[in-house]
């Protein structure tokens, strides 16, 4: 079966269609846009300031050759920055001359592409909006507007949660308009992009993907995987649980577990919380003895309080040892958290024993929400002996049980008691999709495969527009 699409599917960032890495996630959520829709219209403003690097050019060479007009450097000066910044926020050593030197040539690259872009426009006089059009933006607005205050209203609800979603609501609205973000700005936005979004269709309006081109898409994903990760389980769990990585690989060595998770008693998690914020001040304590108060200190005018004074090294000790037994006090009175649940454990075996299921346990008595969602809710998480993703307790517990089937005894950690049953042993190789995940594997497959084509065209109009880049010119 083969599909085609006549729209970016996932509402890709025209920048990173246009080879900018600043967006390159590719969503046009409203998120995005507060971050960076501005952007190409601070650069344009920026490009009048003749000035780089805060030193005065005195001559504007030029950077880029391309017909029918040259593109001279403090134009391409504030595009490299701004893809410079882009780098250095993705954690990219900006200080390395092999990332800089492909810092300058994407940026230069980019562009010329956006040149090349707006030359197609007026050529195709893609910058027609039609009412149609007009019709599709208005819509489009309204809908990302309303998501974005829905995505950020979360953020404005206080300690209480007592907010109504009206109140909520006027919130966002208040802090977008302070932002100088509106409906019609977001109109605007959608208005201004047209354009670039027509031409970009228009190039892949003929790609289709097949649920062949899907198949060998995932099964090369699944054997790049498996060379990265078959024996380094440290950076499977930091790439999937840190980064978000879509794993459709699974190392050897995992098996599945559940768990029925009991909370401390109320009056024990709540002695417990007063000795932590109590531990929290005497480490803040301990922290300031040792000259740390100057690091949050304002702008020092005299030059003798530069000076950090030695630390008592009595107090040091003295400090040191009310922490100790601080923690002391804290493990003390975790240790008995199993007592004090003692009832509701042997009941808990007792129904094990009489044959109820562990899964009608969980529902009982579990108060882990994990448990609650699939595919954990059936199989349980995923737990390898070098997990780092878990209390290291919660981890030996769950690699110490023998066979599949398998119930702990109770295993204390600084979450609560876990009693975990040992379901199954996880074969290694390619991950069981869900259908959601499906779905979301053939859109980025065809976003991909219109990328390409995009790639492509623009490849071929660089010749004919005999574009030459210059990057060493770029300081």
């Amino acid at each position: 079966m083969n599909e085609t699409s006549d729209q970016n599917q996932n509402g890709q960032n025209t920048d990173d269609q246009l080879g900018h890495p600043g967006a390159k996630h590719g969503s046009s959520n409203m998120r995005n846009w507060i971050i960076g829709g501005l952007a190409l219209v601070f650069i344009v403003a920026v490009v009048e300031v003749i000035v780089w690097k805060g030193v005065q050019l005195v001559s504007d060479p030029v950077v880029i050759n391309m017909k029918p007009t040259n593109v001279p450097l403090s134009e391409a000066a504030v595009y490299y920055s701004s893809m410079l910044d882009d780098y250095a926020q993705e954690g990219y050593d900006t200080t390395d001359p092999d990332v800089l030197s492909e810092i300058k040539t994407g940026a230069l690259t980019a562009l010329a592409q956006r040149k090349i872009a707006d030359l197609k426009i007026e050529e195709l006089k893609l910058y027609i909006i039609s009412e149609e059009d007009q019709l599709k933006v208005q819509q489009d607005a309204e809908t990302e507007y309303e998501n974005a205050i829905v995505m950020y209203a979360p953020f404005f609800q206080n300690e209480d949660g007592t907010l109504t979603d009206a109140e909520l609501r006027v919130a966002v609205e208040e802090y977008f308009d302070e932002q100088q973000i509106t409906l019609e700005s977001v109109k605007q936005y959608y208005l201004s992009d047209m354009p670039t979004q027509k031409l970009l269709e228009g190039i892949y309006a003929d790609v289709t993907i097949s649920d062949e081109d899907i198949e060998a898409d995932y099964l090369a994903r699944v054997a790049e995987q498996k060379v990265s990760y078959e024996n380094d389980v440290l950076n499977y769990e930091v790439e999937r649980e840190y980064y978000g990585t879509e794993m459709v690989y699974m190392p050897p060595g995992y098996r599945g577990i559940r768990q029925i998770l009991l909370a401390a008693p109320e009056d024990i998690q709540a002695k417990l919380d007063t000795l932590q914020s109590e531990l929290s001040v005497l480490q803040e304590e301990f922290f300031n003895l040792n000259g740390g108060a100057s690091l949050n200190s304002s702008v020092v005018t005299d030059p003798a309080a530069q000076h950090v004074p030695t630390p008592d090294p009595a107090a040091v000790a003295a400090k040191s040892a009310e922490i100790d037994a601080k923690a002391a006090e804290i493990e003390e009175t975790r240790a008995g958290i199993p007592a004090a649940l003692e009832e509701r454990i042997q009941e808990i075996r007792d129904k094990l024993e009489s044959g109820s299921t562990f899964t009608e346990l969980i529902e009982q008595y579990g108060t882990d929400p994990g448990m609650t969602e699939e595919p954990a809710k059936s199989v349980g998480y995923p737990v390898h002996e070098q997990s780092i993703t878990y209390d290291e307790a919660f981890r030996n517990g769950a690699m110490a049980l023998e066979n599949v089937g398998d119930v702990s005894e109770p295993i204390l950690t600084s979450f609560g008691v876990h009693i975990i049953e040992y379901t199954r042993d996880i074969p290694e190789g390619a991950i069981e999709q869900t259908e959601a995940g499906k779905a979301a594997f053939r859109d980025e497959v065809l976003i991909n495969k219109q990328n390409a084509a995009i790639d492509a065209q623009f490849d071929i109009w660089m010749e004919e527009y005999e574009v030459v880049i210059h990057p060493e010119l770029l300081q």
